[in-house]
């Protein structure tokens, strides 16, 4: 049975949110999702026809924090220098066009390191509502006025155009000083603890 984080209700300035924390996705969702990029990582790479696609094997999820270094790190030894991602096109080397043996590396690297979202459509569902019911009314409360709130679909779909939305990238004006974001943070907390990938930021 999966397991749920319950948390104590939060209550500020009248608001409440109380919900049990949806559980993330399991092993098979995990490594269903890393073939899939993987499939559009070879997609992007433009090798199809041209080399043998190297074999899937299974490795371990990286976070997003991880993954840069990691990354910078396999392509320095495969001696691939200059070079940069691009969500929705991939490799890119400056100044010049990617070779073969650029774009073979990449995606070895890739599987090597592979990088998915680990976030359920579920915890998703949950930290929209978390944003809609609990935080921006709670900014709104102390005067910060939050812009351009997603749709529940275009968010839980993980829309690009939204890129890493959350209220407080969407606050008409911000904080004037480091103390009063401290203390509107403190007031008015930004995520809840038990999604990976989420509850660290």
């Amino acid at each position: 049975m999966a397991s749920v984080l319950v948390l104590p209700a939060l209550i500020v300035g009248g608001f409440r949110f109380e919900r049990p924390v949806p559980a993330g996705p399991g092993d098979a969702q995990l490594e269903a999702a890393v073939r899939s990029e993987l499939d559009r990582q070879w997609r992007l790479s433009g090798l199809e026809g041209i080399v043998v696609r190297p074999d899937y094997v299974a490795a371990p999820i990286v976070t997003d924090r991880q993954w840069g270094r990691l990354m910078l790190e396999c392509m320095d030894r495969a001696g691939v220098a200059q070079w940069g991602y691009d969500e929705g096109s991939g490799l890119f080397i400056e100044g010049a066009r990617p070779t073969t043996s650029d774009q073979l590396a990449f995606y070895w690297c890739f599987a090597a390191y592979p990088r998915v979202d680990e976030v359920s459509d579920a915890q998703l569902d949950f930290v929209y509502d978390y944003y809609q019911r609990w935080l921006i009314p709670c900014l709104e409360s102390r005067g910060y006025n939050v812009m351009n709130a997603p749709s529940r679909k275009a968010f839980v779909d993980s829309d690009p155009a939204l890129g890493d939305w959350n209220p407080y990238r969407a606050l008409e004006r911000y904080p004037g000083t480091f103390a009063e974001l401290e203390v509107l943070a403190e007031n008015c907390e930004r995520t809840l603890p038990g999604i990976a990938g989420w509850s660290e930021q």
